[in-house]
């Protein structure tokens, strides 16, 4: 296992465990699933995730592709789209610190993006199954691209 900190948190992860998992991926969630809001989330899937938390992917060895599962929440006041979803990988969290970070669900800012972890995986691909889990779930503001009408 191998140590990241990221904000708050201190995680224990194993890479290459997570790599061959999600070799065995071979669509994430909105793929999968094929609805509109699906369908726009991967459209504007580049535009999700900071510079700084596809590093955290890196290190983690997460294939940013490969979401177990998205939702969409509603249109928001700026016109942008609230959604929610989670990756797994495969390790523990260490510990979780006093000190909220940048993107932490706890911030009071109106962020674009935030995100959290938990030792209490949903939704598990059969590749992870066995092994120990953490769930990095994320809600982020999203822009609509898709060329079929908004949602609500």
């Amino acid at each position: 296992m191998e140590s990241v900190v990221f904000g708050k948190w201190r995680l224990e992860c194993d890479p290459e465990a997570t790599r061959q998992a999600h070799l065995h991926i071979s669509v994430g969630s909105p793929e999968a699933c094929g609805c509109r809001e699906c369908q726009n989330f991967a459209v504007a899937r580049s535009l999700v995730y900071p510079a700084v938390v596809l590093s955290l992917f890196t290190q983690l060895a997460i294939d940013s592709q490969h979401e177990a599962e998205i939702y969409h929440m509603g249109r928001l006041g700026s016109g942008r789209h609230l959604y929610g979803g989670w990756f797994h990988f495969v390790g523990t969290i260490a510990s979780e610190g006093d000190t909220i970070g940048p993107f932490d669900m706890e911030q009071e800012d109106d962020l674009p993006f935030r995100l959290f972890f938990t030792n209490k995986p949903n939704l598990l691909e059969e590749s992870f199954v066995g092994k120990p889990v953490v769930q990095l779930e994320f809600v982020a503001h999203v822009p609509w691209l898709l060329g079929s009408p908004e949602p609500d």
